[in-house]
This record gives structure tokens, C-alpha cells and sequence, in this order.
């Protein structure tokens, strides 16, 4: 599990960041913004590409013509320090409501790390 605490977030997810798939991957986060809790997946542009290859293989998804969902964020690399980049800009510039999928109190696939 990982947990960043910023300034006026708290940033949290059950899964470690694989050190060997930092450029192939993806993580479920989470994120406390003034007492409303926000969750994305953050995908790697190469573990886009694997996604689509693999559904154009499988036929999902119109044979990988397209991939997409509430709340996907794509980046170069996945780590502590481009996650807390990322979240603590969309705090700073209050655009973390629009991008990020905002979970309802009773939502069951919240994930409270319990801290």
C-alpha cells in the first residue's frame, strides 16, 4: 500500500508501484479532497498500448478500436512523486472535481486505507 499526504489531500491505494513496471502499468487511486473522497486508475501510455493489442487479439472492445472509462489518467511513468505532482496540481488549480470520479459515502468500492 501507498499513502501521500499532501498539504490539503491525502493520496492512498492497496497496491504497491512494481519498481520493474513503472513504464508498463497501471494502479486504482485514491484521494481525499476536503472531506470528499476521489478515485482514478492510472494507466501507463505503454500499458495502453498491451490493453488494446490484447483486446484487438480478444475482440473486446470492437477488436481494440477504442479503450476508455470514468476516471482514467494516462501518464509517461507511474510513481510517488508523479502521483503527488499530479494531485497536488489539480488541488492547487481546484480542477480535481472534473477529472477525478468523486465516490459517494455509501459507494461500495470505496477503500479506505483506515488511516
Amino acid at each position: 500500500m501507498i499513502e501521500i499526504v499532501g498539504d490539503a489531500y491525502r493520496i492512498w491505494s492497496h497496491h504497491a508501484i512494481p519498481t520493474d513496471q513503472v513504464e508498463d502499468g497501471n494502479i486504482d487511486v485514491f484521494v481525499d479532497v476536503d472531506g470528499d473522497e476521489y478515485t482514478f486508475t492510472v494507466f501507463t501510455v505503454e500499458n495502453i498500448v498491451a490493453i488494446m493489442d490484447r483486446h484487438q487479439r480478444s475482440g473486446e472492445n470492437l477488436s481494440g478500436m477504442f479503450l476508455g472509462g470514468n476516471g482514467m489518467m494516462i501518464v509517461k511513468i507511474i510513481s510517488e512523486d508523479v502521483l503527488n505532482t499530479i494531485v497536488r496540481h489539480l488541488v492547487e488549480t481546484k480542477s480535481y472535481a472534473s477529472i477525478l470520479e468523486r465516490l459517494e459515502p455509501d459507494d461500495d468500492s470505496r477503500h479506505d486505507s483506515g488511516a
